[in-house]
Order: C-alpha cells, then structure tokens, then sequence
C-alpha cells in the first residue's frame, strides 16, 4: 500500500533526492531556487557540523590522511581544506564558502571555525526570524547586512583609539601567539625571538620585525624538530632574484656599489644607452676625470632573455678573458607589487628611475650605496637616511583613500613599515621529520605572525568576540529603524551561541545555570573590554592572558555575514549542459534517527 508525503512524514520519513531532480525529469540544464537553497544549505551544514567538532579547548582533533602519512589537527582551516565533495555542485558550494573565509585566514591567521560557526548559528537565528515575513522584510534584511558590512569595515579601518582597544605589550604579545599555536611553547618562544619587539619606557610595544618562513628539506630518516633564526641586516631589505652570474662576483659581504633603478624589463636599447656614458671596458663614467672603476648594479623587475645572451654575456665572458671580476650585477626586485618597491626603493635612496622614454643616465644624480646580498634572495641596504618626508607622503595618502579598500589600506601600511628603520626582517628555517609536518608547523607559524602583526596595527581585545559584541552593540544603539536593531539583536545573540558551543565542548550541557551566568557577565560587564573568561578554570582573567586582535573580530564578524547574505540570497541555478545525466533518481525516503 503507497502512502502520501504526510503520512511518511509522520512516520518519521524525509525525502532524500538528488539536487538535480528538476533537471532530470525536465531534461533542462535548471536547478529551481527552493532545491538549490537547500543545497546550498545542506552543504553548509556538513561543513558547519565536521568543525563544531574541533571548536574550543576541549575540542576533537581530526585525523587527516594524505600521501606522504596521517597527522591529527584542531586547525579550523587545515580541517576545512582537507574536505571534499563528490558531488559537483555540493563542491562549488564548498569552493565558494572558502573563498571567502580564506580572506579571514590569510589577513588574520585564524578565525576559520568562529566564522563558521557564527555563520551557523547566525543563519538559524534569522530562518526563524524571516518565517512569515514577506518579501519586503527580507529585501529590507540584505539591505542592512549590507549596512553592518559597511559599518564593520569603517570600524577597522579607523584608528584604534576607542577605549576598548588596547596597545600590545611584551605579556600579551607572547600570550597572543601562545594561544594561537595551541600552547606549544617551543614554537611561541621562536615567534616571539623573530618578532624581536622594541618596547618603549611605557611597556608598550613599538615595533616588531618582518617575519618569512623557510622549510628545510628533509633527507632521509629523521624524528629531529628544529628552528633556526636569522636576523637579516641593514636598514632597508628589497626581496631580489639574481642571475647565475651572481656567482662570478663576491656580493656576500658589504660593498659600495652604485644602483641603477629601471622600473621596466631591462632590454639592449638600455644598455646601449648606458654605453653612452659608461665605458664597460674600464668600468668608470666617461668624462670623469679621476677613471675610478665604478661597480654597478642594475635593479630591474627582469631582463630580456635576448640581452642577457648576447650583450651581458659577452660583457661576462669579457672580464673572464681579462682575468677581471664582473662589476655590472643584474638584480630582479620582486615583491607583491614591484612598482611600489621600486618607487619605495628609488624615494629612500634619493636615486631617478629610469623608464622606457628616459635620456641617457645621468651619474651626477646617482648614488654610490652600501650593500649585500644575504640569504641569496634578499638585498640588505646600510647607511640608510630616515625617510620621514615620504613616510609622512605616504600617510596622508591612506587617510584621504577615497575607498575603504582593504588590500589598498594593508598595501600602504606594508610599505610604510617597510620605510620606517625600526622595521626590520626575520627568517625561521623549519627542520622537521616529514613534508607533512614541516607543512602544518609551516602554517601554524604564518597564522601566528599574521595575527601578532594585526595585534600590533590594530590594537587588542579579549578573546571569545566580546569586541565584536560591543561593536554590534554600539550599531544597535546608532540604528535607526526596527530591522536594524533587531539584526544587530540577532547577530549578537549568534555571538552567545558561539560561547555556548565552546562551553558545551567542556561540559556537554545546554542547561547548565553556571554557564548561563558567565555568558550574561561576559557580554554585560566587559564593555570596556578589561576581561576574558577562561574556560578552563571556570574564572574572569585579564584580557592581557587571553587576548586577540580586534581586527580578528571584525573579519569574522564581516566574513560570517557574507557567508550569510550568499547563503539567503542563493537563487537557482542554470549550469553547463556538459554535466546533465539522466540516470532516473526519483527520490527516495529514508526515516530519520
């Protein structure tokens, strides 16, 4: 005897179908919008699920399987990159959820489950909140998400001088990355000696070096764990890649060499306009009466592959002859974006840039630089002038950015840390006894750095979003109409759920009076910000013991309402015809644990 949807669904039945059901019985390239929210939800879910799992001290590591063996991790990205969907549009589901919490990761270094889950709870709390309001109200909804996002931006991107954010310090600095790399000591102390902070007679941080990673390779068996440190030299350090010819000239010690600054492909129509006034056999500027050798370096974002096996190998193969060493080094500047290091370079040198419509070099106007190469990849400049003309160039230009972009605004603030002297540069090698190992200390360390260094740019905050709490708070208390207020309501009280699910890893009770309490005292009485609760030992402590930055509460704030606003918004979907099948999948039912 057949039975109706009903009464399956009393039974205790659900319908389990393939998204593409639609598809299939109309052979039409079309998911509808219902079937695909669901997708689109149900994906979501099992992420959500897997890391709830990993979320707070007391969370459950995943075991995590891959070619070279097996490691076992509680990092909320690591697990969600290890995850795969078979099915496809299941998987572009997942690809897009990672775009954008990637952001979260690469700016902060964490956040991954707090976005996650805050996304979960925060979706569920606005499902029951939008039932039976009609389309207006959500239309109204997205507009205001749209509003917070707007208003969370324009709060990171202000100076941090609320009462709320806190300058760093040496005590906090060394909690900050002990919390991140999961309490492992050995990493924190290395961190902290890279970081190598200058503290003022205040106790205040105000500077901290560069940090870069490097993985040794591994050879062999091997059960060693080690770090090197290196503390790269000079004032000034350009990320560069040499030629081979490198090797024909000692530049592993100080040299005084003067730098000509190109800011596009060296080709021959450069160096033959260097021939003009630059005698390559002497190697000293014609006209100049005193003939001294004057030893160049040419800086440039690369070389023609054309000139460099004609004219520059010729010039090579010259000196050998002569049994003379090869005073004319080429020098790829690299960076994230090379024209800023090169204007950068060319500003703190007080040296011209010599571009494609340029006149012959002018070598009254050039300048002779102490430097060396070290590490084989990066440029060490000595004797540096203190830019502060162009710092202050460069800081008046972020506060009048006509968008509140925050690539742009991070760019600017790069490149002034790179200027000022105090902002100098660490490596750490990395020995360990496996690719695999070496791969997750490897990001255990960038995602440490990353948030020591929005620490220190942005100021900190107690851990457990409290500052983003006091942020929604402060929107409640500027929103001036009903759906914004309860937005701002809904999205603080996800923020609470989040505590509990944390709570919840320790003590495994929804019920439980105390917990209740702490939650109520935690988000009431910490408005200035002056305490965490520890979890562990069940108590208020300082902020300075369990800290984070307050940009990390703000990306995952921001993050999880774009999660939010994909999620609501997901309408159907028309796909690429190339993957329609007809395999018959009417459905199926299934009764429910």
């Amino acid at each position: 005897m057949s039975r109706n949807e009903e009464e399956l669904s009393i039974m205790g039945y659900n319908k389990v179908y393939d998204y593409t059901q639609f598809s299939h019985d109309n052979d039409i390239n079309v998911i509808p919008q219902q079937d695909f929210q669901k997708l689109v939800t149900d994906t979501f879910k099992n992420i959500a699920n897997i890391l709830k799992s990993t979320y707070g001290p007391y969370g459950s590591p995943y075991m995590l399987s891959e070619n070279v063996g097996m490691y076992a991790t509680k990092d909320g990205f690591n697990t969600f990159e290890a995850m795969d969907f078979s099915h496809q549009y299941k998987k572009m589901v997942y690809m897009q959820i990672k775009q954008i919490i990637s952001r979260v990761n690469d700016t902060v270094g964490d956040g991954t489950t707090s976005c996650i889950m805050l996304a979960n709870e925060l979706f569920d709390i606005l499902h029951d909140t939008m039932k039976g309001k009609d389309k207006e109200f959500k239309r109204l909804l997205l507009k205001e998400l749209d509003n917070i996002e707007h208003f969370l931006n324009t709060t990171l991107l202000s100076t941090p001088s609320d009462k709320r954010v806190a300058m760093l310090t040496k005590n906090v600095l060394w909690n900050l990355i002990n919390l991140a790399d999961n309490y492992d000591e050995e990493i924190t102390n290395v961190i902290y000696d890279a970081l190598d902070p200058e503290i003022d007679d205040s106790g205040h941080i105000t500077s901290i070096r560069n940090v870069s990673l490097k993985r040794q390779q591994i050879n062999g068996i091997s059960t060693i764990r080690d770090y090197k440190l290196a503390k790269l030299e000079g004032d000034y350090r350009v990320t560069i890649d040499m030629d081979q010819q490198i090797a024909l000239y000692d530049f592993a010690n100080k040299r005084d060499i003067t730098i000509l600054l190109y800011d596009h492909r060296f080709v021959e129509a450069d160096w033959m306009s260097l021939k003009q006034v630059y005698d390559f056999d002497t190697e000293t500027v014609i006209g100049d009466e005193t003939k001294t050798p004057r030893p160049l370096l040419i800086c440039a974002p690369s070389f023609a592959t054309s000139f460099m096996n004609t004219l520059y190998d010729s010039y090579g193969t010259k000196c050998l002859m002569k049994a003379k060493p090869i005073n004319i080094i080429l020098c790829g500047i690299k960076g994230s974006f090379v024209q800023n290091e090169i204007k950068d370079l060319s500003e703190l040198l007080q040296i011209p840039i010599h571009k494609l419509e340029s006149t012959a070099v002018d070598f009254s106007k050039e300048k002779t630089v102490t430097c060396k190469v070290t590490n084989g990849d990066c440029l060490a400049l000595f004797n540096v002038t203190s830019p502060d003309e162009y710092i202050k160039t460069l800081e008046y230009e972020l506060e009048n950015l006509k968008k509140d972009s925050k690539i742009i605004k991070d760019d600017y603030i790069n490149r002034i840390n790179a200027l000022r002297l105090n902002a100098k540069d660490s490596i750490i090698e990395i020995t360990a006894p496996n690719a695999l190992e070496s791969t997750m200390i490897f990001d255990k360390m960038l995602d440490c750095i990353s948030i020591a260094k929005s620490a220190f740019e942005n100021g900190v905050v107690p851990n457990m979003l409290v500052y983003g709490y006091q942020v929604m708070n402060d929107y409640y208390e500027k929103a001036t109409n009903d759906i914004a207020k309860t937005l701002a309501t809904c999205i603080k009280e996800a923020i609470k759920k989040i505590f509990e699910i944390i709570w919840k890893s320790k003590y495994d009770d929804n019920n439980d009076l105390e917990k209740t309490n702490a939650i109520k005292l935690l988000y009431s009485l910490n408005v200035d910000c002056e305490n965490s609760f520890n979890i562990i030992t069940n108590e208020f402590v300082s902020y300075t013991e369990l800290p984070t930055s307050s940009q990390y509460d703000i990306e995952v704030l921001s993050a999880s309402i774009s999660i939010i606003k994909y999620m609501i918004t997901s309408s159907g979907f028309i796909f690429d015809s190339q993957y329609m099948k007809a395999h018959g999948d009417t459905g199926r039912y299934i009764q429910q644990c």
